[in-house]
C-alpha cells in the first residue's frame, strides 16, 4: 500500500481546485442554479399572494399550483447535476494529468468528458438506487433512522473513487463502481480518514460561506415575529434584493467545496490507486 500523505491531498485540492480559476465553471453553474431557483420560489410566492392573498390550506388547489413548478424545477435539476457531473469530470482530469507532469486544458478536458458523461450518469444513477433500496431500513422502528446513516457513510466510503475510476482509470459505470468497492474493501481505514478530513474541512469551508445567509435568516426572522401570514410573505418578497446576496454567496460556496471533493477524490485516486498499481 503506498503512503498517503492527506494534508497534502486537502491543501492541493484547496489551493489547486477549490480556489483557483479551476472552479469557475462550477461557480457559475451553481450560481445560476441559485438564481433560477430563487426566481421562481419569489414568483410562486408572489403569485400566490396575488390570487389567494396567502397560500391556501385546500390540498387540492395547492397540489395544482404545485405541480408546473415542481416537474420543472425536476427537470432543472436533472440537467443541473447532469452538468455538475460533466464539470467534476473536467476537474478529475485536470488533476489526474496535473499529477503526471503534463497540463490539459479546460478544451481538452471538456472533450475527453463529453465521451465519459454517460458512465458519470450511469454510476450515480445506479448509486442512487441503490441509496434508496438499502433507505428503507428507516422504517426499521426506533433504530431504522440509524441504520439509515450508517449504511448511507458505507456506500459514500465504498463508491469514493468511481468517478476517479471512469475518468482517470477509463472504466465503464459498473466496473468502476466495483473496483471502488473493492479498493475500500482493501483499504478500508485509508478511504476513511480521507473521507472524514476532506467532509470535515468540506463543512468548515461551507460554513464560512453559509455565514451571511445565516445572519439573513435570523435578521428575517427576527422581523417577522408574530406577523400574519400573509404579511411574512409579503415580507419575503420585498425583502428579495436582501436575501439574494447571501444566497449567492452560499451558491458561490457550495460549488467552492464541490469543486474541493472532487479534487480530493481524483487526487487520493492517484496516490493510493495509481501508485499502487505502478508499484506492483
Amino acid at each position: 500500500m503506498p503512503e498517503i500523505s492527506y494534508g497534502d491531498i486537502i491543501t492541493e485540492s484547496l489551493k489547486k481546485d477549490a480556489f483557483s480559476k479551476r472552479s469557475l465553471p462550477m461557480i457559475g453553474l451553481s450560481v445560476l442554479g441559485a438564481l433560477i431557483f430563487t426566481s421562481v420560489w419569489f414568483f410562486f410566492v408572489g403569485y400566490l399572494i396575488e390570487n389567494f392573498g396567502v397560500i391556501t390550506t385546500s390540498p387540492q388547489i395547492m397540489l395544482l399550483e404545485l405541480l408546473p413548478w415542481g416537474f420543472m424545477l425536476f427537470l432543472l435539476i436533472i440537467v443541473l447535476s447532469v452538468l455538475e457531473l460533466f464539470f467534476g469530470g473536467i476537474i478529475i482530469k485536470q488533476v489526474g494529468e496535473e499529477d503526471i507532469g503534463e497540463q490539459v486544458s479546460l478544451m481538452n478536458a471538456l472533450d475527453f468528458t463529453k465521451g465519459k458523461i454517460l458512465s458519470l450518469v450511469g454510476a450515480t444513477l445506479l448509486i442512487i438506487v441503490v441509496s434508496v433500496f438499502f433507505g428503507l431500513v428507516s422504517i426499521i422502528p426506533y433504530i431504522g433512522p440509524f441504520l439509515n446513516f450508517v449504511i448511507s457513510i458505507l456506500i459514500g466510503l465504498a463508491v469514493f473513487v468511481t468517478y476517479p475510476y471512469i475518468i482517470l482509470g477509463e472504466s465503464r459505470a459498473i466496473d468502476s463502481i466495483s473496483a471502488s468497492i473493492r479498493h475500500f474493501i482493501d483499504n478500508a481505514l485509508q478511504v476513511f480518514i480521507m473521507w472524514i478530513l476532506s467532509t470535515v474541512v468540506g463543512l468548515v469551508v461551507m460554513f464560512i460561506f453559509a455565514v451571511p445567509f445565516l445572519i439573513a435568516i435570523f435578521f428575517f426572522i427576527s422581523q417577522t415575529i408574530g406577523s400574519k401570514p400573509q404579511d411574512i410573505l409579503s415580507q419575503v418578497v420585498n425583502s428579495m434584493p436582501i436575501i439574494l446576496v447571501p444566497i449567492l454567496i452560499l451558491a458561490v460556496g457550495s460549488a467552492v467545496v464541490t469543486v474541493f471533493s472532487y479534487g480530493v477524490t481524483a487526487r487520493y485516486y492517484d496516490k493510493a490507486v495509481k501508485g499502487k498499481n505502478q508499484e506492483e
